[in-house]
């Protein structure tokens, strides 16, 4: 502490306390544009939230993708209960949420495959499901929906990443 005092009462304190000040201007600049990650405790500024600002993205375009198909539902089949079928999304989205920040989301068939049959026992297991749900050709409809939501997250992240 003894440096610091020393430091205001020399001659050169103008001149020392602008480096200091340009030099914590160029890092927080730095940090703002990517170049340079900071991460503490309580401040997290730079490289270290760009994944943060993939995973955001990543679950704004599954809540609109998901919340889009209430949509979908209720033109084929309007006596179709809306609050259960929102009620259902959220579910979904929920779930789509787990896989977005653990971050482990692929294209490949297997893992596709195990995502339709997560989502489809969301759905089946919800209390007094209406018949529509339960169909084969419904279930060929979440099918195709999952693997759309699950190429739109990786296509995302891919955009994203390069910025």
């Amino acid at each position: 502490m003894q440096w610091l005092v020393d430091l205001i009462n020399s001659p050169n304190a103008p001149l020392a306390l602008c480096i200091i000040l340009l030099v914590f201007f160029v890092g927080v600049t730095l940090s703002k544009r990517g170049l340079l990650g900071i991460h503490t405790k309580y401040v997290t500024l730079g490289a270290v939230s760009k994944e943060e600002a993939i995973k955001e993205q990543q679950m704004d375009n599954a809540y609109l993708f998901i919340m889009a198909l209430a949509q979908k539902i209720d033109a084929g089949a309007p006596d179709v209960n809306k609050w259960k079928t929102r009620c259902i999304l959220e579910m979904i989205y929920d779930e789509v949420v787990r896989w977005v920040v653990h971050n482990h989301i692929r294209e490949d068939e297997v893992y596709v495959a195990a995502k339709q049959q997560i989502l489809r026992n969301i759905v089946y297991n919800v209390q007094d499901i209406q018949e529509l749900f339960k169909t084969r050709e419904f279930a060929e409809r979440m099918d195709k929906w999952t693997a759309e939501l699950i190429n739109m997250l990786v296509r995302t992240r891919k955009v994203y990443s390069h910025d």
